[in-house]
This record gives C-alpha cells, sequence and structure tokens, in this order.
C-alpha cells in the first residue's frame, strides 16, 4: 500500500493475473533455515492487513475490506475483525466468524483484557465478546480525534510495550485525540507516535513519528518505524527527553539507519514491473509495511539478530542484520542474502503487510491478495480508467513462517494460567508468550506473583528475559531500588540501559546512575546522561560529562545526549569546548544551548571569555539560539554592549554571524563591520577577483537588507555570471526575506 511520496502503479502490476498456490511454499524463494505453511485463506480470510493472538490462543485477523475507497456502490466505511481457529491442530484455521462489522479503514489489532483494541481512524475502539456467541456485543470508544486519509497511511501499529502501555503510530496525519474517559484536555500529536492506558484513554507523545505503517520494539524496547521508501528508520531519542531540556538545536530524532540506502536495492523473484510515476524506482523498496524483529531463540542463530520489513510492492520481505554503531543501530544485508531476500514470492500479487509472533513461537505474516495495492488517487486518471480498483477483494491469505528444523506446538493458552504459572512464562523462549504473561498479569495487577516473577526472570541466562521481569515488577509497582541497583551492574548492556529507564522516578539513585556515565558501552553511556537529564539536579555533572563529550566530539549523538544532561552545566563545558576542541558544529550546539540560561547566567559567561573565544560557531550558535530564545528585556541591553565590543575588532571571518546578530538585535552597522560590509557590494560584481572572494562578499551582502534594486544581487543571477555565484547570489536573496524579492527576481 503506497503512500504519496513512493512509487506509482505498474501496468504488469495490475494486469498480471494471480497463480493459485497449491502447494504451501512452491512460490516463495526464501532463507534456506525457515519453512513457510499457508495458515489461512479466502474463504477464512479477505483482506487482512494486521493480526494479533489472543491470550487463549485466537487469532484476530483485521480486514480492510474497504481498501482503497470504501465498500462500494456507496463507499461507506465497511472494514472487518475476524476471528479464526485452528480447531484440529494442524497448524491450519479451519474456523472463521466476523468477530465485528462497519470498522473505518482498519490498520491494526491488539489484545487488551477481555477483548481486543483496534485501530479504525479517527477511533481506537475497544472490542469484547461478553455473551461467548464470538461476536463482539460490547464496543466501547477509547480514544478519539485522529484524522483519516489515504487508507494505508492512517494511524497503525497498536502494540504492548515493555513499559506497560499500548504504544501506536500516528500515520501520516498529524491528529488531536482525545478520550470519552477521561476529561483531559486534548492532545495534538503533531509529528509524534504515542502511547496509551486503554483503561482510562489517557494518551502521552513518545517519539517523533516516520509516519509509516510499521512500529516494533525489539526486545530492550529500542523502537523501529518506516516510511515508504525509507523503510529501516530508528527512534533514537524519545521525547520526554527532548521536552525536559532546555535550548536543545532542533534536529530529527528518527532517522534512516539502513547502510544500503533510504530506497534500498531489492531483489524480488517476481516478474519485473516498471512503475509509471517512478521508474527511476523500479527494483527498489518502495511501499515499505509491516516489521517484526526477529530475536526469538526458537529460530536458528543464521537468522536472529534482524529486522524484517514487507514490501507490499515488490513481493517480498527483506531483511537486515542490525549491528552496533556507537550509541545507535545500522542495519546490513546480510552476506549471504546480498542479491536474494528473506522472502519473496513469485505471484505478482502476493501483498505482504504485516508480521507478529503466535503462540507457538512461530511468525505470522498477512497477505492481502490485492491486484492494484496502488491508492487512486496517485494513478493517472487514464489509466485508472481502465483498471479495477478492487480486484482481489474476495482474497487474502495467512503465512505461518517457523524454524525448518524444529517442531513447534501448535496450540497454546494462557489465559487460563495463573498468576504464578504466568510468571514462568515471561522466561519463555517464544516472544508472544512473554509479551502475553506480562500483559495479563499486569490487567490483573498479580502483586502476589512477584516473588514468583523474580524466581523465573532475575537469574536467567537471557538477558531479554531480566528485562522483562523488571518491567512486569514496575508495572506491578513492586519493584525496589535494590533491584534497580543490581541490573544497573548487569552484564548486558540492554539490561543496564533498562535499568536507567526505571531509575528515572527515583531520585535516590541519581549518583548510580551517574555513574554509568563511564559505562563501557557507547549506548549505556548515552542512556545514562538523557535518564540524568529527568532526575533532580545533583552535584555538579561537568567532568563526567566532559568526559563523555570529549570521547568523540563529533558523535552529534552523544552530543545531544549532553545537551540534554547539561543543563546549568552548559556555561562551563562549553567554556572547556572553546578551549579544546575545533569541532564547529558541537560548540554551536552548546552555544545555542547557552541561549536558554538566565540572562544572569549567560551575561558574565560572555564576558568572561578572552576575544580569541569569540569565533564564528559561537557567534552562530548564539544567533540560532537567541533567535527562539529571545532574552528578556532586563539582559538584552547588557548583550547589546557585547555586540558593539565585539564588532569594533571583528576578524573577517565572524563578519556573517555577526551581522545576522546585529539584525536580530536591530542595531546598526557601524566599526569594522561597516569597514567589510562596504567592500564587499563592489566585490561581489568584480568579475576580476577570485571566484572565493566573491562568493565571500555576497555572504556578507545578503546579511545586508535590501536598499534598491541598485544593489548587486539580483544582477548576480545573470547568465552570463558562473553558476556558482548565481547561486550564491539567489540564496542570499532568498535569505533576505525582502518584501521585493519577488519583483526583484522578474526584473
Amino acid at each position: 500500500m503506497l503512500r504519496p511520496a513512493g512509487l506509482r502503479l505498474a501496468l504488469a502490476l495490475v494486469l498480471c493475473p494471480s497463480p493459485r498456490l497449491t502447494a504451501d511454499d512452491a512460490a516463495f524463494a526464501h532463507h534456506p533455515d525457515i519453512t513457510v505453511s499457508l495458515f489461512a485463506s479466502e474463504p477464512l480470510v479477505v483482506d487482512p492487513v494486521a493480526l494479533a493472538f489472543a491470550a487463549n490462543g485466537d487469532l484476530f485477523v483485521v480486514e480492510m475490506r474497504d481498501y482503497p475507497y470504501g465498500i462500494p456502490p456507496e463507499n461507506k466505511p465497511g472494514g472487518t475483525l475476524r476471528l479464526l481457529r485452528d480447531t484440529d491442530g494442524d497448524g491450519r484455521a479451519d474456523y472463521a466468524v466476523v468477530f465485528a462489522r462497519d470498522l473505518s479503514y482498519p490498520t491494526s489489532v491488539t489484545p487488551w483484557r477481555r477483548g481486543v483494541l483496534v485501530a479504525a481512524p479517527p477511533q481506537i475502539l475497544y472490542l469484547e465478546d461478553s455473551d461467548g456467541d464470538d461476536v463482539a456485543d460490547i464496543r466501547k470508544v477509547i480514544v478519539e480525534g485522529f484524522q483519516r486519509g489515504v487508507t494505508d497511511g492512517n494511524l497503525s501499529g497498536l502494540q504492548w510495550g515493555l513499559d506497560n502501555r499500548i504504544h501506536g503510530t500516528k500515520g501520516a496525519s498529524s491528529a488531536t485525540v482525545e478520550s470519552p474517559l477521561n476529561d483531559d484536555p486534548p492532545l495534538r500529536l503533531g509529528g509524534y507516535d504515542f502511547a496509551l492506558d486503554p483503561d482510562t484513554g489517557k494518551c502521552i507523545r513518545t517519539s517523533e513519528s516516520s509516519a509509516g505503517f510499521g512500529l516494533v520494539f525489539d526486545a530492550f524496547g529500542h523502537p523501529f518505524s518506516n516510511y515508504n521508501v525509507d523503510y529501516l528508520q530508528q527512534h533514537v531519542i524519545p521525547l520526554v527527553y527532548l521536552e525536559n531540556a532546555k535550548g536543545l538545536p532542533k534536529f530529527k530524532a528518527t532517522i534512516n539507519i539502513s547502510d544500503h540506502g533510504q530506497s534500498a536495492r531489492i531483489f524480488p523473484v517476481s516478474e519485473a514491473t516498471t512503475r509509471l510515476n517512478h521508474p527511476e524506482q523500479s527494483g527498489h523498496f518502495s511501499a515499505a509495511s509491516g516489521m517484526a524483529v526477529l530475536d526469538s531463540p526458537l529460530f536458528p542463530e543464521s537468522a536472529r539478530q534482524s529486522i524484517l520489513v514487507a514490501d507490499v510492492v515488490g513481493n517480498l520481505v527483506h531483511r537486515n542484520r542490525l549491528r552496533e554503531e556507537g550509541p545507535v543501530f545500522r542495519g546490513a544485508r546480510v552476506q549471504e542474502e546480498q542479491t536474494s531476500e528473506f522472502l519473496a514470492c513469485r505471484a505478482p500479487d502476493f501483498r505482504p503487510v504485516s508480521m507478529t509472533y503466535g503462540p507457538d513461537g512461530a511468525l505470522y505474516l498477512t497477505d492481502m491478495r490485492r491486484v492494484v495495492i496502488e491508492h487512486p488517487d496517485y494513478i493517472p486518471p487514464k489509466v485508472r480508467a481502465t483498471l479495477d480498483i478492487r480486484a482481489g477483494e474476495n482474497r487474502g491469505r495467512i503465512y505461518r513462517i517457523k524454524p525448518a528444523v524444529l517442531d513447534l506446538p501448535l496450540r497454546a493458552d494462557l489465559a487460563r494460567l495463573s498468576p504464578t504459572e504466568l510468571a514462568t512464562s515471561l522466561a519463555s523462549a517464544n516472544p508472544w508468550a512473554t509479551e502475553t504473561a506480562q500483559r495479563l498479569l499486569f490487567e490483573d495487577q498479580a502483586r502476589e506473583a512477584g516473588d514468583a516473577i523474580r524466581a523465573a526472570t532475575a537469574k536467567s541466562k537471557r538477558p531479554a528475559t531480566r528485562v522483562r521481569g523488571l518491567w512486569t515488577l514496575q508495572g506491578l509497582g513492586s519493584l525496589t531500588d535494590a533491584e534497580i541497583l543490581t541490573a544497573l551492574l548487569d552484564d548486558s548492556p540492554g539490561v543496564r540501559e533498562n535499568a536507567l529507564v526505571l531509575a528515572e522516578t527515583r531520585p535516590a539513585l541519581g549518583g548510580s546512575v551517574a555513574a554509568l556515565l563511564n559505562d563501557p558501552h557507547p549506548r549505556v553511556r548515552f542512556q545514562a546522561a538523557l535518564s540524568l537529564s529527568l532526575l533532580p539536579p545533583g552535584d555538579s555533572l561537568v567532568d563526567p560529562l566532559w568526559a563523555l563529550l570529549s570521547e568523540g566530539p563529533a558523535d552529534l549523538w552523544t552530543r545531544r545526549a549532553v545537551l540534554c544532561a547539561a543543563r546549568t552545566d552548559t556555561p562551563e563545558l562549553l567554556r572547556r569546548l572553546l578551549k579544546e576542541t575545533t569541532n564547529a558544529e558541537t560548540i554551536a550546539d552548546f552555544a545555542h544551548a547557552l541561549t536558554a540560561q538566565p540572562g544572569d547566567i549567560v551575561v558574565p559567561f560572555l564576558e568572561s571569555l578572552p576575544p580569541e573565544a569569540i569565533t564564528e560557531p559561537l557567534l552562530t550558535g548564539l544567533r540560532r539560539g537567541w533567535e527562539i530564545n529571545a532574552p528578556d528585556e532586563a539582559t538584552n541591553p547588557r548583550l547589546t554592549a557585547h555586540l558593539e565590543r565585539w564588532t569594533k575588532n571583528a576578524a573577517p571571518e565572524n563578519v556573517p554571524p555577526l551581522l545576522d546578530l546585529v539584525q536580530l538585535f536591530g542595531l546598526p552597522v557601524t566599526g569594522a563591520l561597516e569597514e567589510h560590509v562596504l567592500p564587499a557590494f563592489s566585490n561581489a560584481a568584480n568579475i576580476e577577483l577570485p571566484l572565493d572572494t566573491r562568493l565571500d562578499a555576497i555572504t556578507i551582502v545578503g546579511k545586508v537588507a535590501l536598499r534598491d534594486s541598485k544593489e548587486p544581487l539580483p544582477q548576480l543571477l545573470a547568465a552570463a555570471e558562473p553558476a556558482p555565484i548565481q547561486l550564491a547570489a539567489l540564496q542570499a536573496l532568498q535569505a533576505s526575506k525582502n518584501a521585493r524579492l519577488g519583483p526583484l527576481l522578474i526584473e
């Protein structure tokens, strides 16, 4: 399912008939250590786009029957939620019933208490069967206000998180959400994803959204998502840290981590197609959809430590092996899949949309089986008129992906287990079992299981199990400071990371958190800095933060974490940077952060700087910061005096940023600045001068507001000028924001 930024429809894509699968995996090419079998197909399931297994093993399947414009002829929303069961244990569904109808373009489902939560924009609904007939008779709005846009760009990704909340991605549209379950004011999500307490309807913003369809977490809670061609992104810094820090420069906190490009090369085994609107992207990622983290110990080592991303146009599931790169991850193709995919289908209308683990430990994959998967809004009208947009609307598949050499149990029912038995399930090798056990214990607030949870998880050989135990105890209100302290010393970096997050609400642990600024693992040091930003300020952190910063001042993620933690230590860190580093961006970022400090801190700091410290990066950072954090009336005159002092003996390289500051504070161009500005007007137009000299002059001229059309910049757009001169003049004109820019360009 494509979004506007992605590839468009191919004629071959929509006109090629679908081969029937007569054998389970006859149409697939896949990793040699897995098998693929058919779990369900039409008429038991139609248009599946998401699925989730309840605690008793029932499978709930979202059917987006209303894709893309609604159910004809009225084009009304009409998605359904299907309940499937394998009653005879042969590995295939043999019972199906429509659990709920008339859902608005549903995208995802996740179990909650005795029912399920369904994303059906503009709402998230709770559905429950209270009378045992397998049909929902309770339908309750939990949250509403999500925008409904292009069907595959709506909110999605509902799933249980380690932190005992339901998480979701907002999709391509923004939203202002509220809940009928509480009196909280509406929450504007803006560009952020969300987490939800379904019992109260309370939502919070979580991380900068990728605006895509996929959202997954690894075993240690690291979130990953996608958007169309930008198929693999990591949410690096959650919003809670960014909102708490003052004076942070703006940056993207969710980034692409693929080492082979955003629109990565893919290798379908289906017939190659040519895209009408973007032929240059054929054979590349164009429609990233569902994701899964393949880290289950049930699967062979050759397939693990991986993240899977489906591409519905490429008819395949792509795999990246995750490796650590400082405080973030990097996704790479494995050696044996340099020109192949983890799973690819020869059928051109194989439409893999989402993946999830099941009670047996296998991965279950939905296949929407539509012929036309491009949204009609992005198909040229003349082509659209020749197509059956809903071709394939009566089909659908669900596949079961399992290790080739391991027979998995086909049935599991955690709903019948006691709290003590659920505690044992937290140590399961099956990701579905551990997640479900945590959720059930949390829902029942089964504090009596505390000792059993500790016995099952605290000394497990698997770090992921130890982490699951910590968060389960946290959700029950039973986690002690002593247990967090033990976890802060754990052998596993992932356990230490989570212990740091758990310590954020416990001021008494601040010293132990600060100690991990010296941890041997970069991701732990990174998280320690972030966690310290939420704890009450204690002793000065200048020395440990400086040690962390000076390790690699060019590492922007380390720098950003230190910026979050620095607070009142920002001036001293900046002072050291001015003395001991030449990294311009680091200096500029800390100068930016300095402007958020009170004036009685900023002014004395600037007064104390020697002339050699007044450099272009410092001035640039101050200007960026003061544009956002304007100084108060009492501080402004003192800063103005500094600017006037700095301009008297301005070095040539400092002239452009000083001109920016002079304009920002509304000061005249005088003294040494004027001596640099006046020659720049003639130098910019002097074709006898070297190119670099002219470019420097254009930069200076562009900092001074345009007065009339006789100024040199418009004339420098002439075709006879070298291309770099034209481009620099255009950029300077654009940056001037002069009201006469339009007429000048026309002239």
